[in-house]
């Protein structure tokens, strides 16, 4: 149970053979997803509070080597090869003889400061993740507005302590073109341009 963890991300993780009757995963925050994850025997998977459940979900039996004996190396030809997000073996890295690899967010830079990220993706239909860092406590404000300067929507309003955030806006409700974000934060004020095409 991920209770609670805003931007949480769980992926290429195996969850198998659990009670049927009750949740094998419940994560619940802002922004926290859970994809890339098989779910082979298990009960739902359920996503509260904005949280939400992405791409890759699978529901595959993993083939464990000896599970009985308390070995869960996958084989050579499991049916999970190439599922994880980078296109390699989804799974624990402790038992996978092919390893998923591990790095930072490519949209989300470290804290240095009073930072706005590029939007990713970009072009974007109809989500697309928003990073930003702030290096003192206070309130934030991001807002997106029209090439015209109309604002369309406000994403965040509120206070924040310091650190890099990211903050995902569906714009399914808006037409195709260019759009401008804008941060602001102790009266700085930070924008860029984000494309949304349908």
């Amino acid at each position: 149970y991920a209770k609670d963890c805003d931007a949480a991300q769980i992926k290429n993780s195996i969850f198998s053979n659990s009670p049927a009757d009750s949740a094998a995963v419940i994560i619940e925050g802002l922004i926290a997803t859970i994809s890339y994850c098989d779910t082979f025997n298990v009960g739902p998977v359920i996503a509260n509070r904005s949280a939400g459940i992405g791409t890759g979900m699978v529901g595959i039996d993993p083939q464990y080597a000896d599970p009985s004996n308390g070995n869960f190396m996958l084989p050579n030809g499991t049916p999970l090869a190439g599922l994880a997000s980078d296109g390699k073996t989804l799974g624990d890295l402790r038992w996978a003889s092919q390893t998923v690899g591990i790095g930072d967010d490519p949209g989300i830079e470290p804290a240095t400061g009073f930072a706005l990220f590029q939007n990713y993706p970009n072009p974007f239909n109809p989500e697309t993740t928003i990073g930003y860092a702030i290096e003192k406590p206070g309130q934030v404000s991001l807002k997106i507005y029209a090439i015209d300067g109309s604002q369309v929507a406000t994403i965040v309003d509120q206070f924040h302590a310091p650190g890099s955030y990211s903050v995902r806006w569906n714009a399914v409700n808006f037409a195709s073109g260019v759009y401008v974000y804008q941060l602001k934060f102790r009266g700085k004020i930070l924008s860029r341009k984000l494309l949304l095409l349908k």
